[in-house]
């Protein structure tokens, strides 16, 4: 399998780097022999008895001095060229991944240690491009789990409207109507504000199915849910709770408010009952009642007392009807 070298491995093996180990070598080879050359000429100094042996003994430590500059020379060039440098680089190298510094302070390191700065120079910019794209990725990732949830939380929001609505009106169904009565009630008690509401059935609803068949008693209860619709205020909310049962919620009106509600609904869908042209037209009986009127302590209490109110309603149109065809 072949090797592939590394930029740093290829960039050491430049020949400024063999030529620098070449002089090195040669240096210390020079101490090297200047030293040996020393030890010798001593001994022959030691064994000599003549009068030359204060001359041999000065040429002796000059050549010891010189081994000694040219081993300190190196050293010095040693730790100037190399070792300086690239300590210096080590610590720049670290501060530049930390992104403390910026990489023109590479073009600041000398000595030896410059041979190495566009092999590192490179690895930092193929660093920082990764670090780049990572981050690109990461975002894209990040907007795309936030169109995600964003869709998720639309399509929540949809089944959870589908859930609380009823299909053939528009209105609210009875789940929604259960729940909102209680906070109503509780947001009238805790404002001490009034809370009206009107329950509503249809009168003649089974002979319309009868005579005309469920699309047409169908498409009545869809016309009556846009006549609640445009007829409550936008504060009020409507409900079909039945078959041909509806609720209207009216927040902070009186009894009496909720009296003219009535009387305009019950108009309405006379008019829309008109052109049917049946002989016991289908028409709202509307129960009406308030906390103000009844005390009502509870939303039971005052689902009790509309449904009174919706039961007297329907026996005096009843009493009407029987006295009429006496």
């Amino acid at each position: 399998m072949t090797r592939v070298d590394s930029p740093i491995e290829t960039q050491t093996s430049d020949p400024h780097i063999a030529a620098s180990r070449s002089s090195r070598t040669a240096l210390l080879v020079c101490a090297g022999v200047c030293f040996i050359v020393s030890l010798a000429f001593g001994s022959w100094v030691l064994r000599n008895s003549s009068g030359s042996v204060v001359v041999g003994a000065s040429l002796l430590m000059l050549v010891a001095l010189i081994a000694v500059l040219m081993a300190a020379g190196f050293v010095s060039r040693e730790l100037a060229y190399w070792r300086n440098p690239i300590h210096k680089l080590s610590k720049l190298v670290g501060e530049l991944r930390a992104g403390e510094a910026p990489l023109a302070d590479l073009d600041k390191v000398g000595g030896g240690a410059h041979l190495l700065i566009e092999p590192i120079r490179a690895v930092l910019y193929d660093l920082r491009d990764q670090r780049k794209r990572n981050a690109e990725l990461t975002d894209e990732m990040r907007q795309r789990i936030m169109n995600r949830t964003d869709s998720l939380e639309r399509q929540l929001g949809v089944m959870k409207a589908q859930a609380s609505r009823d299909a053939l009106t528009g209105l609210g169904n009875r789940r929604a109507f259960d729940q909102i009565l209680v906070s109503a009630f509780d947001d009238a008690k805790s404002q001490r504000k009034d809370l009206s509401i009107l329950m509503i059935d249809v009168d003649n609803f089974k002979p319309l199915n009868d005579t005309l068949g469920h699309p047409a008693g169908d498409e009545l209860l869809r016309q009556i849910g846009q006549v609640i619709k445009g007829s409550m205020r936008d504060t009020d909310t409507g409900f079909r709770v039945g078959g041909d049962e509806f609720v209207i919620l009216m927040p902070g009106a009186d009894l009496e408010a909720g009296k003219r509600l009535s009387k305009r609904l019950e108009q309405l869908v006379d008019g829309l009952a008109m052109p049917l042209k049946l002989q016991y037209p289908p028409r709202l009986s509307i129960g009406v009642s308030s906390i103000s009127a009844t005390k009502a302590t509870s939303p039971a209490t005052l689902i009790e007392h509309v449904d009174k109110a919706l039961y007297e309603v329907k026996n005096n149109r009843s009493t009407r009807l029987r006295r009429g065809a006496a």
